[in-house]
This record gives C-alpha cells, sequence and structure tokens, in this order.
C-alpha cells in the first residue's frame, strides 16, 4: 500500500494544529490560574494592613506613606460616599480624583468585606490588581493595589 505525501502532510499539519491550540489553551489556563493566586494574596493583605496598622478615614496622606514604606503596595484610603480621602502614590491630587463608590472592589467590600478587581489604570497606563477591605470603625474602605503585566485585553 502506498501511502501519499499529501495525507502525511495533512496529519503533520493537523497535528501541529492540536498541539499549537493545547499550548495556547494551557497558557490562558495557567495565566488565569497564576491571576486568581495574586488577587488571593492581595485580599489577604489588605485584611491584615487594616488590622495592623489600624487604619480609619482621619489617616493623613503623610501616615499612608509611612505605611508604604512597610507593604509593597499602593494604599488609598476611601470614605464611604467613595471619595479619596488618603492616597500613598496620588495624594497630591485627591481633590481631583473620581469618586470610587462604584468600583467593584469597593461594591464587593460593601457587600462582602472584601473585594478584588483587575482592570486597566488610565492614570498610570497599566494594568492593577486591587483589593478593598471595609475598615473595622465603618467610616470607609481600604484599597491596596499592585501592578500586573501580562498580555490582558486592550481597554
Amino acid at each position: 500500500m502506498m501511502v501519499r505525501w499529501q495525507r502525511v502532510l495533512i496529519y503533520i499539519l493537523g497535528g501541529i494544529g492540536c498541539w499549537l491550540l493545547l499550548v495556547v489553551w494551557s497558557q490562558r489556563q495557567l495565566r488565569e490560574f497564576h491571576l486568581q493566586i495574586m488577587l488571593r494574596g492581595l485580599e489577604h493583605h489588605v485584611r491584615l494592613t487594616e488590622l495592623l496598622f489600624n487604619l480609619d478615614d482621619s489617616i493623613s496622606d503623610s501616615e499612608i506613606d509611612n505605611i508604604r514604606q512597610k507593604i509593597p503596595y499602593h494604599i488609598a484610603i476611601i470614605d464611604r460616599q467613595g471619595r479619596v480621602v488618603a492616597d500613598s502614590l496620588f495624594g497630591q491630587y485627591l481633590e481631583h480624583m473620581e469618586n470610587q463608590i462604584n468600583q467593584r472592589e469597593i461594591i464587593q467590600a460593601l457587600q462582602e468585606g472584601v473585594g478584588s478587581d483587575l482592570r486597566y489604570n488610565p492614570a498610570t497606563d497599566g494594568w492593577f490588581l486591587y483589593a478593598a477591605v471595609a475598615l473595622s470603625s465603618g467610616q470607609g474602605f481600604i484599597r491596596l493595589s499592585q501592578p500586573v503585566s501580562g498580555p490582558w485585553p486592550t481597554p
């Protein structure tokens, strides 16, 4: 029986195509798994930060800057109305910051006590993980964020 080279070539190309699809799928799955681990870690850190530093919505930017030197995250304190009252990165621009009450991590923190999100931040031109927790005082939220790199969708 004679094997035709066209049939062999089709089988080889089909096998390579299937292998490439498997590689792309597994990379996407690994990236999503890694992202979920990072989100859960950030949620734990925001809870610990609130407990360790006993934060409330009367904290000053200089106090936030001191805390920022101890932990590797961007910190923001947000009041119950969604206004940013202290920020470790953009403290000098507080009056120009938009209201944060409709951000996914704040809504989740309001409903469940802790919330997280991955989104594009146009102010820094990058993707960030956000995690927020309601303050023990009930007067607002603390939010931590960290940049992430990867092939995320274009905003």
